[in-house]
């Protein structure tokens, strides 16, 4: 949701750090990081033979040891700790525990055969015997400094983790977050013996609510294990025999990692694992929290989402160039459990026995609902008419089966031809070709004769608005292969689908979105940490570059920083960019347009392994680009649709890295379980990296909420190839006088929300629930640590989740915040959170939300939604039950302001109606006399520092002679 649009280029920021940084915003150098690792682990790491015994460090050192450059050493760091003593005083079973002038360690302390105080624990907590702990005395001797705990293992749930305990580090952890300094908390190992995932993932979350947590390997790898973001923590890290092994080795059993994330060549294999083992360190089994995917065209991924974060190309660059227009294509299909129920509703009516063809328009709304059954499509004058050799023929619907002449037979899809156009003669629904048997390679798809439907498919591929073609069968003459390649050639940015029997959703064959592939050289720089957006291809117009790549032939974009093509009858894109025209090709230009630049190359689908990549041109252009000098990459979406089930893929794709570093990257709408069918997922995969360039792994972090990908899914438009993001047009949340809602803080208290006042039945189905909140402008700040102890100390979680779940009035009211959740009149109608808490009533004409501005101005005011407002009645405008003027009744108070929300409600129609609607909470407007929005422009000349980075407006030093109210 956190955009920039510059240039018609939106920029996208997945990683909302990118580089590590504590809770105020102080950097910790994630290499300087892992050398402070590796030094503990140096000196002072404990053994029992050849066994790691568990230990924790903390130090307080000055900031400069935490800056990028520093290498400790035993010259320059630590120097007045004696590594023997250290290791001595920690294996001492009475009290191991060392304390030093600039460190801290401890072991674990053995009380019997089954209780153990850990090493964390030791260094944190509190006992009456020491009321001031070894880390509280270390925090006190130096401020404005660097603060680090490192814990081999990371803290277990049962004790450490576990908010139920007397003996959780939690309390202490957030007392440490109070001090001033860079902080980061960081373990090594998962611990041996937890249980499931999602416990240690929801413990080691209360860590990261407070101080950074990392996970580090070695002396060149720290990885975040969180986001202070809208992006959803999940902890990461890779495991030894995955970075001890090839590039082309599958991941197997012996995977020691939480949230690892592998997909070999052919995209079927996930695991998810960490090792157990027992109190004492034995090993005693591997967890995997996947299993394998059997077809990854059926079977995606349920909840994870990663991105991978390269180190040979900067995040955003990279992410910019390859979130390409699948995402948004795929948003326009149709829903696939949607389509197989009109297909069975045919089946029904129609039979399967023989051949016929159906072609129809419907609402768009109803193709990406997925409780639409498709029943009322097809009535008994349609068998009817179509039983007795004729077309039926309606304003929205037509049909036909064979006909069988003297000397030929006219095919149902030929019969069609003429009618089609009446079909999609209403632009902006959804448009579905049904037919029994796939049309037949030798005369419905010819390239000529009398009885080919090509005009058929490209003017079905022309349709402005959702479109399908789908069959149950492959025509018994056929096979799949070719037919395949035959659509794709007569219309590329048409869907396919396979409807199968007894299958609950069809079989996205083709994605919509024409072959394509583009590359761009730009600065240096550009793929660096801080790059300045705005120059980032800003002389380049995506209307123009799409023009020239759609045409037929002469289709190659020729530009400074960028080259693109498409695609002609006998040349794929790749070739076209790579081979000679002349003296050089499209891509040595390029290249030769900056010599030390950054340098990649994109197509949509893998190249192909039995022609271009035994093409002399494009090995000839792989090799140009192993030359170049600058940062380089090569990236793809979708294999190949000839090479999927080739056996060779794997290897021939992975020869491209000894050239380039190579990547891939998919995203798909497809394949969410039905209670998750408002989510989309985007997977970045590890790059497929040659040998000699294990160096330059690829740098796992966690990613947005699924919910957040749905928008990048949705929110989109294809220009010159890149996705561009226009969701709500503010790049950070400002009220009306441009007071900012520190974006960290806010995510916190989304977080805070979330794991107070959230409502879970059946322990996984979220409810829908609202809540706002009208609190001191400190706490929006940033730097501000939420707790229980600071923060809506005076609302009771449970009074409040009680309260919103009483169907007669599920309202809370507090006194700094509200909440709704959703009043159930009927089976088919409600009363949503939202409209609850910003509504009046003849009953209640002053609202739970008038109410709670009315306590506090100056302030700062947030209204947080689950799910987004409805565009049926809380976003339309025509609807008496939207919350629109109360919306703009809420921008009148004066507060710093955000409506926030979570996931997509389920079941909106369009996605124009969707993005309209929460557009108008995004504008805040002027009202005339009479309540009603009045168009105004406004216009200033203020010295010039006042427009630079770092000024913040406000009333006090900003338009200080203006009256707002005149």
């Amino acid at each position: 949701m956190f955009t920039v649009s510059v240039s018609g280029v939106l920029l996208l920021f997945l990683m909302h750090h990118s580089t590590l940084k504590s809770v105020d915003g102080q950097i910790i150098d994630s290499n300087t990081l892992a050398r402070v690792i590796t030094f503990f682990e140096k000196n002072y790491k404990i053994y029992n033979k050849k066994q790691e015994l568990q230990y924790a460090v903390a130090i307080n050192v000055p900031t400069v040891q935490c800056k990028a450059g520093f290498k400790p050493s035993q010259n320059n760091f630590l120097t007045n700790e004696n590594a023997e003593v250290v290791k001595r005083d920690i294996t001492n079973n009475d009290y191991p525990v060392y304390k030093g002038t600039e460190l801290i360690a401890a072991g674990v302390q053995k009380l019997s055969k089954t209780n153990f105080i850990h090493s964390e624990r030791l260094l944190l907590n509190p006992t009456v015997e020491i009321p001031t702990t070894p880390m509280k005395n270390l925090l006190n001797r130096r401020d404005d400094s660097c603060t680090i705990l490192y814990s081999l293992n990371s803290p277990c749930t049962k004790t450490c983790l576990n908010v139920n305990s007397p003996n959780k580090i939690l309390p202490y952890i957030e007392t440490w977050s109070a001090h001033n300094s860079i902080k980061a908390f960081v373990f090594k190992h998962i611990f041996r013996g937890e249980g499931s995932i999602d416990t240690l993932r929801s413990g080691l979350q209360r860590i990261a609510n407070n101080v950074p947590l990392y996970r580090c390997k070695s002396d060149t790898e720290c990885f975040s294990c969180a986001v202070h973001s809208i992006f959803e923590w999940r902890p990461v890290g890779l495991s030894d025999s995955s970075l001890d092994a090839g590039p082309r080795e599958r991941p197997n059993k012996r995977i020691s990692a939480i949230c690892y994330l592998l997909l070999p060549y052919n995209y079927n294999l996930m695991y998810f694992s960490y090792k157990r083992v027992d109190e004492n360190g034995n090993e005693l089994q591997y967890e995997d929290g996947f299993q394998q995917i059997e077809n990854s065209s059926t079977n995606f991924f349920k909840e994870l989402c990663y991105t991978i974060t390269v180190l040979t190309v900067a995040q955003r660059s990279l992410v910019l160039i390859v979130l390409l227009h699948p995402c948004i294509l795929n948003a326009q299909n149709v829903n696939l459990q949607t389509l197989a129920k009109i297909v069975k509703a045919f089946q029904a009516k129609l039979g399967e026995s023989a051949q016929y063809t159906v072609a129809l328009r419907v609402g768009e709304e109803k193709c990406s609902d997925s409780s639409y059954s498709g029943e009322d499509l097809i009535t008994d004058d349609v068998k009817k008419t179509i039983e007795k050799n004729k077309v039926y023929n309606s304003n929205n619907l037509i049909a036909a089966k064979p006909l069988k002449l003297e000397n030929k037979t006219e095919h149902s899809e030929y019969r069609l031809r003429n009618y089609l156009k009446d079909i999609m003669n209403v632009e902006g629904e959804c448009v579905i070709y049904f037919t029994l048997n796939s049309p037949c390679l030798k005369t419905c798809l010819a390239e000529e004769g009398e009885y080919t439907i090509k005009s058929s498919l490209t003017r079905l591929q022309n349709y402005k608005g959702v479109k399908a073609l789908a069959f149950k069968k492959v025509w018994m003459h056929d096979n799949m292969t070719s037919l395949r390649k035959r659509l794709r050639t007569i219309a590329n940015r048409l869907p396919f689908y396979q409807c199968e029997e007894n299958k609950d959703e069809c079989v996205l064959l083709y994605e919509q979105g024409g072959q394509f592939a583009l590359a761009i050289n730009v600065p240096k720089e550009q793929c660096k940490e801080g790059y300045d957006e705005s120059s980032f291809l800003k002389d380049y117009k995506g209307d123009e570059v799409k023009a020239k790549i759609g045409k037929d032939n002469n289709n190659i974009y020729n530009g400074k920083d960028l080259i693109a093509a498409g695609t002609t009858k006998d040349e794929h894109s790749e070739f076209l960019l790579m081979a000679r025209n002349g003296e050089e090709s499209a891509l040595e230009s390029l290249l030769k347009n900056r010599e030390d630049g950054c340098v990649i190359f994109y197509t949509l689908l893998s190249p192909c392994i039995d022609g271009c990549l035994k093409n002399e041109n494009i090995i000839s252009g792989l090799q140009k680009l192993k030359e170049h000098t600058g940062i380089k990459a090569f990236v793809f979406t979708h294999i190949y649709v000839n090479d999927k089930d080739k056996e060779n893929l794997k290897d021939e794709l992975t020869k491209i890295a000894d050239y380039v570093p190579l990547y891939s990257n998919t995203c798909s709408r497809q394949m969410q379980p039905p209670e998750e069918q408002d989510k989309a997922f985007i997977l970045f995969e590890l790059p497929f990296l040659a040998p000699h360039q294990l160096n330059d792994r690829a740098m796992l972090k966690p990613i947005l909420n699924s919910s957040v990908f749905d928008y990048i899914c949705q929110f989109t438009v294809s220009v010159s190839g890149v996705l561009l993001l226009f969701l709500l047009h503010h790049s950070t949340l400002k009220s009306v006088d441009g007071q900012i809602i520190d974006s960290n803080t806010l995510a916190r208290v989304i977080s805070f929300f979330e794991q107070n006042y959230k409502i879970v039945i059946n322990k996984k189905q979220e409810l829908q629930y609202a809540v706002a909140i009208n609190v001191p402008t400190v706490q929006c700040d940033a730097g501000f640590n939420l707790s229980k102890n600071n923060f809506l100390t005076n609302e009771n979680p449970t009074d409040v989740k009680r309260d919103i779940t009483n169907n007669s009035y599920p309202v809370y009211q507090g006194k700094e915040l509200i909440a709704a959740g959703v009043k159930k009149i009927c089976t088919n109608n409600r009363i949503h959170s939202e409209r609850l808490l910003l509504n009046p009533t003849v009953e209640i004409p002053t609202t739970p939300m008038q109410n709670l501005l009315n306590r506090r101005d100056d302030s700062c005011t947030i209204l947080y939604s689950l799910n987004s407002p409805c565009s049926k009645a809380c976003l339309n405008v025509n609807s008496p039950n939207n919350i629109l003027p109360n919306i703009e009744t809420w921008t009148a108070h004066n507060s710093i302001k955000a409506f926030v929300f979570k996931h997509i409600f389920r079941g909106e129609g369009s996605i124009d109606t969707l993005r309209s609607g929460l557009q108008r909470i995004a504008n805040y407007k002027r009202v005339d006399a009479d309540g009603h929005p009045r168009q105004y422009a406004t216009a200033i000349n203020v010295p010039k520092v006042q427009c630079q980075a770092g000024f913040n407006p406000s009333q006090k030093n900003f338009l200080t002679q203006e009256d707002a109210k005149m």
